[in-house]
């Protein structure tokens, strides 16, 4: 079992976003010597021709499919990914009824059990997943139990089996995001937003978001010049200068900040880049850093003007 396909089904295209988390699960893949193919959506017609196409060509032994989101976070317009996932499966499920089928990312790990039951997939992992896969496959071809697999859930004789998530500490040891088979640029002269995660988890404790759910608590944060080293492969090999750092805060902690801004400044790396911010911590000297180190743009996380709400 070493060839297979990770599929990015997120239609979305405003912006077209690199799905870092399959990429992640590439650079595990490769690295543990398997072949991975890539069908990402935001390229594609979500159709079933388009799938088979490539299921017929290439005949894939394990499937993977990541889930960024649980809906498209348009309140005057929601739409569920529930159903499109649920297609999806359906589909590989017609073409070949024994191909094992794995779910995983963010939007899969905040409800795995109601994703599996749904769509009737084989396997899901929650959580980290970039060393968790390699395992569970190694565990399917060789017809053993992946119960000890950091993670992974699936169904067994009517009930699941979840074995608990873990939290990678030494991110430097972690491959970059592999962005081989994936587009990045679009038509009209449009590029894909690339993007780089500089930590993990979450020491806030904001009751509305799902970030510690899905990270931990705990910060787990990339040495600056790890992070720098990404970004000059993207430069070198990709010919990518625009980016955004896409930790839930990049200013926490704020020295961590400053000092991926003095490995950029220091190296002379000319990029452009977007982050999202906590106000509370921006100083204009901070700001000043930011933007000589390439920052052009940036969301500040003010979530509400009342204190009573905050609290």
């Amino acid at each position: 079992m070493k060839k297979g396909l990770l599929i990015s089904p997120n239609t979305e295209t405003c912006p077209t976003i690199f799905p870092i988390g399959l990429g992640y699960i590439r650079a595990g893949l490769l690295k543990n010597g398997f072949e991975v193919g890539i069908l990402d959506f935001a390229h594609l017609p979500l159709q079933e021709e388009v799938l088979l196409s490539y299921l017929c060509e290439h005949n894939p032994e394990y499937i993977g499919i990541s889930i960024r989101n649980l809906d498209n976070c348009c309140y005057m317009h929601p739409r569920s990914f529930i159903e499109p996932v649920k297609e999806l499966v359906g589909w590989i499920k017609a073409w070949n009824p024994t191909v094992p089928v794995i779910l995983g990312g963010s939007g899969f790990s905040l409800l795995p059990e109601v994703w599996l039951r749904i769509t009737k997939a084989d396997y899901g992992i929650h959580g980290d997943g970039i060393e968790s896969f390699p395992r569970l496959l190694n565990c399917i071809q060789n017809k053993k139990e992946p119960d000890n697999v950091p993670g992974v859930i699936y169904a067994k004789n009517s009930s699941w089996i979840r074995c608990d998530a873990e939290q990678i500490e030494r991110l430097n040891k972690l491959p970059f995001p592999s962005r081989d088979g994936f587009l990045h640029f679009l038509k009209d002269n449009q590029n894909v937003r690339h993007n780089i995660q500089t930590k993990r988890g979450c020491s806030f404790k904001c009751s509305y978001c799902a970030y510690p759910i899905l990270e931990g608590k705990k910060l787990r944060l990339r040495s600056p010049s790890n992070v720098v080293d990404e970004i000059c492969e993207l430069l070198e090999r990709y010919h990518i200068n625009e980016f955004d750092f896409v930790d839930n805060v990049f200013n926490n902690p704020s020295e961590h900040a400053v000092e991926i801004c003095h490995e950029l400044i220091s190296r002379k790396v000319k990029v452009s880049w977007g982050c999202f911010l906590n106000p509370i911590s921006c100083t204009e000297n901070f700001l000043r850093i930011l933007m000589k180190a390439g920052c052009k743009h940036v969301e500040f996380g003010i979530d509400s003007g009342s204190s009573k709400i905050l609290r």
